[in-house]
Order: structure tokens, then C-alpha cells, then sequence
């Protein structure tokens, strides 16, 4: 890929083409971006995920129907508030696959396609309030299980798990976290290829910073691969850190 310099020498990708791929311009390549917030890293135990919902993902071994429901009546067809989602995943072939549900208000909704993965769902078609008014989770039918979530007025999902589809290759350029004041936490970028370890890939830490990694050598990530950014608090319980990073995909 083309790369240019800035007066310190410092790398980075012709912003041109950046545009391109980002746009569809490059054929077989495209650009993806993924972030997350966890409200509440505990300083004890386990690392855990970079989610808006908590502790960490358990992943399903085989794809399973999703069950829908939103804390908020307003959040239904007609309603003030988000119509509809699409959730975009991977089906049991790791085959990229979406479905757009309309949602029911305070009523599960279950899909009728089934997901092994869930790698970003979105609000879609909305009422007067432009925006989802309760918390939407998405539970996998029956394993029961989180599989991401919604949170009010957000629109989308925060979560930064992604899975690469079959057939397909990503290369992570591009890492990024950040806490508040007086918080400190240790984040690192995880990678488990299809049936091996959780191996880490990159690890920072923080102390009410932000830190921002352009990656010199991309982190290849072979189909059928899991991604996540996962933190745990050096000092104090409790504490919020958002993080995410930008990736390639090849292939068809």
C-alpha cells in the first residue's frame, strides 16, 4: 500500500487510497472499524471484554436464532423510537450473512436466521425521536447468552469482538484506547485463530491517557479468526475505558 511521511517521518497510509477502500473503490478490500466502552473494568480477577455489556462474550460453537427485545415500548414499528435493526454476522459456514428485524417494543422478536457470530447490529428505520429509547440486547435463543446489545440512544452496538468470514483475510492497522482521569488500566488486543489459543497481540497501558498505535507490521488475522480488546483496572474498581481498532479484509 502507498505510504507517505509528515515532517517528523512518522508512517502513515496515502489518505487517498484510504478513501478508496473505506468507499468500496478497491475491489476485494475493505475497510472496517470497530470500538467499544466498558462503563465498569473491575481491578480484580479476569480481564474483561470491551463491551458495553460487562464481563466477557462467551462465543457460541455452533449458529443459533437471536431473540431481540428493548427495555422501551417507543423502540416498535410505529413507535418514536428505533423500528427496526440489522444485524450483520456470520452464519454456521462463517459465511457473512445480515437480517433486518423489526422490533416489538418490550416483546422479544427472535430472527430468523441463525448467527455463530454477531459482529455489529444498528438501529435502521426510526421514529420522531431519530433514535432507540430503551436498551436493546440481542441473546442468543438458546444458549441464552449475551450476544451484544444496543445501550439507549446509542444506535448501534459498542462491542469490540469481530470474527473474519470464511474465504476472507484481515490485517488490523490501527489500535487505540483511552480512560478518564485519575483511572489507569492495562488493555490488550487479543486474536485467537480458528480452533487455537487466545494469543495477544498488542498491549497498552494507560493512565488517564489516550494512546493511538499506527501498526508499522499489520496484524494478519486468517479466516474464520476471533478479535477482541479486553482491560483490566490497575487501581481502582469500577472504571470506564473505551478502545477499538481499524482493519482490512481481503478476499471475497
Amino acid at each position: 500500500m502507498p505510504r507517505l511521511t509528515d515532517i517528523t517521518g512518522n508512517w502513515f497510509p496515502d489518505p487517498t487510497l484510504l478513501v478508496d477502500i473505506t468507499h468500496g473503490g478497491v475491489p476485494n478490500l475493505k475497510s472496517v472499524g470497530k470500538f467499544g466502552h466498558n462503563f465498569a473494568v473491575s481491578n480484580t480477577g479476569d480481564p474483561e471484554d470491551i463491551w458495553e455489556d460487562g464481563g466477557n462474550l462467551v462465543y457460541l460453537t455452533s449458529a443459533e436464532t437471536m431473540t431481540i427485545v428493548s427495555t422501551s415500548t417507543e423502540d416498535d414499528v410505529g413507535g418514536t423510537g428505533a423500528e427496526n435493526i440489522i444485524i450483520e454476522g456470520l452464519d454456521n459456514d462463517w459465511k457473512e450473512i445480515s437480517e433486518k428485524i423489526n422490533l416489538n417494543g418490550t416483546d422479544a422478536v427472535v430472527t430468523t436466521k441463525s448467527f455463530i457470530r454477531i459482529n455489529r447490529a444498528y438501529c435502521d428505520d426510526v421514529g420522531s425521536e431519530g433514535v432507540n429509547l430503551g436498551l436493546i440486547t440481542i441473546d442468543a435463543t438458546i444458549a441464552g447468552t449475551r450476544q451484544g446489545s444496543i445501550q439507549t440512544n446509542d444506535g448501534q452496538t459498542q462491542k469490540t469482538q469481530f470474527s473474519i468470514p470464511v474465504g476472507r483475510t484481515g490485517y488490523v492497522r490501527h489500535f487505540w484506547a483511552n480512560c478518564g482521569k485519575g483511572d489507569d488500566a492495562t488493555v490488550r488486543l487479543m486474536v485467537r485463530n480458528f480452533g487455537k489459543s487466545w494469543r495477544i497481540q498488542r498491549e497498552i497501558k494507560l493512565f488517564e491517557s489516550v494512546v493511538d498505535i499506527e501498526l508499522q507490521s499489520y496484524i494478519k488475522l486468517p479466516a474464520k479468526s476471533d478479535i477482541r480488546v479486553e482491560a483490566i483496572s490497575g487501581v481502582t474498581n469500577g472504571i470506564s475505558v473505551a478502545s477499538g481498532y481499524d482493519l482490512y479484509i481481503s478476499g471475497r
